[in-house]
């Protein structure tokens, strides 16, 4: 009896133990495909094909390279649900970036931090729990995470970057430990506020702004459409740019009348400057009173629910897009006494008089014969404008009629000189467009997405490319786009001669072949070539942009649903990866070789520069279908670790990252050190004269072909930039920045 009981003891005990060692069976033991492999020396994960990642290990969690064999990288679409083990107690910037398919994430006690952008465009991340032990949040970390419904934060949580939650447009609600010695959210109120300054920097639909609060950060409630109501205490003085940023379904505003600094006046439904008289919010209700002088950039932005404006005498400046995007305008009236607006002969729009400069339109505009300018954006989105005449417009702004989906028909003035960029930008009811003898100037994608174009006529002087845009930075003047549901080319009037560039006096039309059945798999847009705007344009619609998609050639992986993994897909086929479009399975992607080592310098060049230490042995050279890329690392003295990066190649094309901090450049940097640009804009410049320099968090990253991120070197307040020889990778030169 005692041999028994001792025999099914031990059954007992190896069966405990069993299910304690194979606790994850169905990832890593059932599951036959399965994936796996290592972050480093310390680290290691495995995928289920249930999309379940699980980490495991010590330290810090990296970035995944698309260059490390090793990486979770090629499966970021597979990645559903995040497990992270204890003994893991940082993330690092970027990690999960763009996960699309994510949707939970599991954190482990011992963790401390996660850094800048960790999940960045999570879009469907809905929950995340944060453990005790938690510090620090970087900026940016659950930028766009659309599906994140609360927030908890725990009492340790004591720093949280810039930025940190901004475009969580779903956040019902929110709260903050009663023991967190930094922020709370006194009174039930949903929102994040810094105990000691009571300004709140992170709010959401269900936010009440409590009595004590005196200041609201940028972006601390920003794209929450299901904000419907705004109420400002008496204790708040200061609101910052951008506090309720594209919140577009606010119907009502008030400001109670104690507030020194701030007042909604005459039930206005709109937050004024009080010693100003300064409109600085609105909302689709507003009225805008007499007596406001000024209305703030973007103080009406995104009322797409605003069906009237007047403009009193009083108005003398209306700032920058400050009524963007609201469609649903259609009457607008100035009064006739206003000195600096006028709406002549009922025009419904806003024009500046003494310029003739049409600033606001609306869907029953009618363009006065008298104005010579359409301002940026004017009539953005404006949905419902059938027509345009144009009798003496000289000039079209940027994005002048962007959106104008039900626009059919443009007359444009023979006094024409000048077309912005994405003057027409998806205008997809446009079928016939004469440009005229007189424009010498036409920007970048100014018809594009016009998918119902049949013909364009070119009177002008400048040779109007057809040509497809190849990628995200392709500086054509007229990308076409056409329907992705028909096939065919365009040809010169009257011929059957294919034409990709339409000359002074030629007409091209667009030639339909309705029988051809082939179907191209990845040219979403169906501009006949496969790039990165396919990409681009399927991530537009999957988050229900007015665009239209070619839905057979759309999903690449044939599972007869289109999602963000057939973008992947995409993306992963134009990087070169060993991928199919148009299969259901996907062959088994290679092992790419490790970056090599380069020799290190052998003289020390920074021993006039004693605050900065460069390590020799993080010097890196990768080979890329552009040629070779190195890259060194480097600590300056706050400890603070800085990879440069240079690339060679065809011309490149420097890519700005959105949203950079307003300390990040993007550099390119001549060979005798002088400074080409540090604007937030793009860069080109030719291989022969240029090198470009950058980071990605703190590992060297090849973010894109012929795209790189870059970011001055700060030491001691002073810019510096390292020179690289494009042969051998050493470095030559250590300069501060001209």
């Amino acid at each position: 009896m005692k041999k028994a009981s001792k025999v099914l003891s031990l059954l007992i005990i190896w069966i405990l133990m069993f299910n304690m060692l194979f606790v994850n069976t169905d990832i890593a033991f059932a599951d036959e495909d399965a994936v796996s492999g290592t972050c480093g020396d310390t680290i290691s994960w495995i995928l289920g094909s249930n999309g379940t990642l699980l980490i495991e290990g010590t330290g810090k969690l990296s970035y995944p390279s698309q260059q490390d064999k090793n990486s979770w990288y090629p499966y970021i679409d597979k990645i559903k649900k995040v497990i992270i083990k204890e003994g893991i107690t940082e993330i690092s910037f970027s990690v999960f970036e763009m996960c699309y398919n994510l949707t939970s994430v599991e954190l482990p006690e011992g963790m401390t931090s996660i850094g800048n952008m960790a999940f960045y465009e999570c879009y469907n991340l809905s929950d995340i729990n944060f453990p005790e032990s938690m510090t620090s949040l970087g900026s940016e970390v659950f930028y766009s995470c659309s599906s994140l419904s609360h927030l908890k934060i725990p009492a340790n949580l004591t720093s949280i970057g810039e930025y940190t939650f901004n475009g969580c447009s779903k956040l019902d609600s929110i709260e903050v430990a009663k023991e967190n010695p930094v922020y709370d959210s006194r009174n039930n109120c949903n929102a994040i506020i810094e105990t000691k300054s009571n300004k709140l920097i992170t709010g959401c639909k269900n936010t009440k702004i409590p009595d004590n609060v005196t200041s609201i950060a940028t972006y601390a409630i920003s794209f929450c459409d299901e904000l419907s109501s705004i109420q400002i205490p008496a204790s708040v003085t200061n609101i910052e740019d951008s506090a309720f940023y594209q919140c577009g379904g606010v119907m009502y505003i008030e400001v109670v009348e104690e507030n020194p600094v701030y007042d909604s006046r005459n039930n206005c439904n709109a937050i004024i400057k009080t010693a100003s008289n300064e409109l600085v919010l609105g909302c689709n209700n507003t009225k805008i009173p007499s007596g406001i002088t000024s209305i703030k950039d973007y103080a009406l932005f995104n009322c797409k629910n605003l069906s009237s404006i007047e403009i009193p005498t009083s108005v003398s400046n209306i700032g920058e897009y400050a009524f963007k995007g609201c469609s649903g305008l259609n009457s607008i009236i100035v009064s006739k006494d206003n000195p600096v607006y006028d709406s002549r002969n009922d025009c419904n729009a806003i024009i500046k008089t003494r310029d003739n400069d049409l600033i606001v339109g609306c869907n029953n505009t009618k363009i006065p014969t008298s104005v010579t300018k359409i301002g940026d954006s004017a009539f953005y989105e404006c949905s419902q404008l059938n027509s345009v005449e144009m009798a003496s417009v000289n000039k079209i702004g940027n994005s002048a009629f962007s959106g104008c989906t039900g626009l059919t028909d443009i007359k444009f003035s023979d006094r024409l000189w000048v077309i912005g960029n994405m003057a027409f930008y998806n205008c997809n009811k446009l079928k016939h467009i004469e440009i005229p003898s007189s424009v010498d100037n036409i920007g970048r994608y100014v018809f594009y997405y016009c998918s119902g174009l049949i013909d364009i006529t070119n009177h002008s002087k400048v040779t109007i490319s057809l040509s497809q845009v190849k990628d995200d930075y392709s500086l054509v003047l007229l990308g076409i786009y056409n329907d992705s549901k028909l096939k065919g080319k365009w040809v010169l009037k009257g011929t059957s001669t294919e034409v990709t560039d339409i000359a002074n006096g030629q007409t091209a039309v667009w030639k339909n072949n309705e029988t051809s059945t082939d179907v191209k798999y990845g040219d979403v847009n169906g501009d006949g070539d496969i790039n990165i705007g396919d990409a681009v344009f399927l991530k537009k619609h999957l988050a229900n942009m007015n665009v239209t998609i070619d839905e057979k050639a759309s999903d690449v992986n044939l599972d007869g649903d289109i999602n963000i993994s057939d973008a992947i897909l995409i993306l992963k086929s134009l990087a070169g990866m060993n991928v199919v479009l148009g299969s259901a399975t996907q062959p088994t992607p290679p092992v790419e070789p490790p970056t090599q080592p380069v020799e290190p310098p052998t003289e020390d060049i920074t021993k006039n520069y004693p605050d900065i230490t460069i390590y020799p042995d993080r010097m890196m050279k990768m080979t890329t279908s552009d040629g070779p890329v190195y890259a060194m690392k480097i600590l300056v003295k706050n400890n603070s670790p800085y990879t440069f990066v240079m690339g060679e190649g065809n011309d490149v094309m420097v890519y700005r990252k959105k949203n950079l901090t307003s300390s990040t450049y993007l550099l390119a940097i001549t060979k005798d050190s002088k400074l080409v640009s540090d604007t937030n804009e793009f860069v080109v410049a030719p291989k022969e004269s240029t090198y470009f320099y950058g980071f990605e968090g703190d590992e060297l990253t090849y973010i894109s072909r012929n795209a790189l991120l870059g970011l001055t070197c700060k030491i001691n307040g002073k810019g510096y930039v390292v020179v690289v020889d494009d042969k051998t990778g050493k470095i030559v030169n250590l300069s501060e920045r001209q």
